[in-house]
């Protein structure tokens, strides 16, 4: 049987984890299926504030769609950003410029300006950007505004 994560919506506990890692031990280790399992494992331990393990399942599935995805699939980009949410989160934000920039330039590239995702890794990015005290986070803010990604009221360099 396998367990959906519309199953799982607010998980208080980790027994709820355990059970989502059931069946994926029964996928080869580089099956794209099995990067889905693990985003969504690490989307639960996200929601319960257990931010290394988010992380540790989040790097498992870039691994895995990296290896099986085209470099410019949206599912390549949402784990950059989810990665990238997981060091906000952390409050490393010298990390999360790079992971989101990817996202939002895998989106850029395949998704139309106004997708919901696109714009929302638009705005995580900028937050990062805000929040980075280095220019790693130097993004298209014309594209981006220009896309209601973003309000611009800030410097542009």
């Amino acid at each position: 049987m396998i367990v959906t994560v519309a199953s799982l919506i607010k998980p208080t506990t980790t027994d709820k984890v355990e059970v989502l890692e059931i069946d994926p031990k029964s996928l080869p280790s580089n099956h794209p299926h099995l990067a889905a399992y693990y985003n969504h494992i690490g989307s639960l331990h996200g929601q319960m504030e257990q931010r290394a393990k988010a992380l540790s399942y989040f790097e498992k599935a870039l691994k895995i769609e990296k290896q099986s995805l085209p470099w410019n699939d949206p599912n390549l980009a949402a784990s950059y950003n989810n990665i990238g949410s997981v060091y906000y989160n952390m409050g490393e934000h010298s990390k999360v410029c790079s992971f989101c920039k990817r996202a939002v330039d895998i989106g850029q590239q395949t998704l139309p300006p106004n997708d919901s995702e696109l714009q929302k890794w638009g705005r995580n990015l900028d937050k990062a950007n805000n929040k980075s005290s280095i220019s790693t986070c130097k993004w298209n803010h014309q594209f981006a505004h220009r896309n209601g990604m973003i309000k611009l009221n800030m410097k542009i360099e």
